[in-house]
């Protein structure tokens, strides 16, 4: 629990340092008086202490929180939680991640901070939201299938420094890659969905739009290793309602996005000789 802001600069950004004993999906969320509850991820990689400052502006109202005015007022403030989200039943389970046995996770210096933290979305001169540039130190993401994930140089022309490589391997699960927040943005009057990438290997990219409800909507890139770094584009309308959902105007209502998902299908992949494949995603943004 904390105190609610009573005087002075309000609260600004979330900070703890974090260590699993492997790779671990992370849920961290702040709860006003009302009980209403905003969210982010930690994609925590286990064996190694982590670093994370989150900006409270780029905290999401849960899916199953509701808000009188859908924004977190500061003020009130009157608890942080946090959640290994492994082992949950079924297929959302065996995705985010099974363990076995005793499990450790280690927290220091949780707090709310009236220091910024930076801001991994921006809205660009030319209207273009960007999600993520992938320039921090940590993934602010939930890790789906096993992904083995880092940070590694961007594309070329200095427009993205470092990129996030994703790696997966055959004989794990399926559906390989990460889930990534966007519902802390104003994404009226956008049309697209742009990201660069750069496959070391041949596969099949599922791009999924999901919003609050559930419903989902997903479209596929062939990823050619031989391309090289490749910035794509892919219209809003060109997502198509994904069957096992169900959605009451069967269009992407941009103003009910909650995630984004990205998952390589690694039954239909190319991998090296140890079994491996993978792909590195630049900056993911929406014009």
């Amino acid at each position: 629990s904390v105190r609610p802001v009573e005087s002075g600069p309000a609260y600004a950004s979330l900070e703890l340092c974090i260590k699993t004993d492997e790779l671990s999906s992370i849920r961290v969320a702040v709860v006003e008086e009302d009980g209403s509850e905003y969210e982010n991820y930690i994609a925590c990689p286990g064996g190694e202490w982590l670093d994370v400052a989150i900006a409270l502006d780029e905290m999401m109202l849960a899916q199953q929180s509701e808000d009188e005015n859908g924004v977190l007022d500061l003020e009130q403030i009157v608890a942080m939680t946090l959640m290994d989200l492994c082992n949950l039943p079924g297929e959302m389970g065996r995705a985010l991640g099974i363990k076995d046995g005793l499990q450790h996770l280690w927290l220091d210096n949780v707090m709310l901070s009236r220091t910024a933290a930076p801001m991994r979305s921006s809205r660009q001169p030319d209207g273009t939201i960007v999600v993520d540039d992938f320039d921090d130190s940590f993934v602010l993401g939930l890790p789906i299938g096993g992904a083995e994930m880092q940070f590694v140089a961007g594309g070329p022309g200095g427009a993205d420094a470092t990129a996030l490589q994703v790696r997966y391997r055959l004989g794990g699960h399926r559906w390989v890659g990460l889930v990534h927040g966007v519902a802390h943005l104003d994404l009226a009057g956008t049309e697209t969905f742009e990201m660069s990438l750069n496959a070391q290997h041949r596969a099949r990219l599922v791009a999924v739009l999901e919003e609050r409800d559930g419903s989902k909507y997903e479209t596929n890139i062939e990823l050619d290793p031989e391309a090289g770094w490749t910035q794509v584009s892919l219209p809003i309308e060109q997502f198509i309602l994904d069957p096992t959902t169900d959605d009451e105007n069967r269009e992407v209502d941009l103003d009910q996005l909650r995630v984004i998902i990205l998952v390589v299908d690694t039954f239909n992949a190319s991998v090296d000789p140890a079994g491996y494949g993978g792909m590195s995603i630049g900056r993911i943004a929406f014009r």
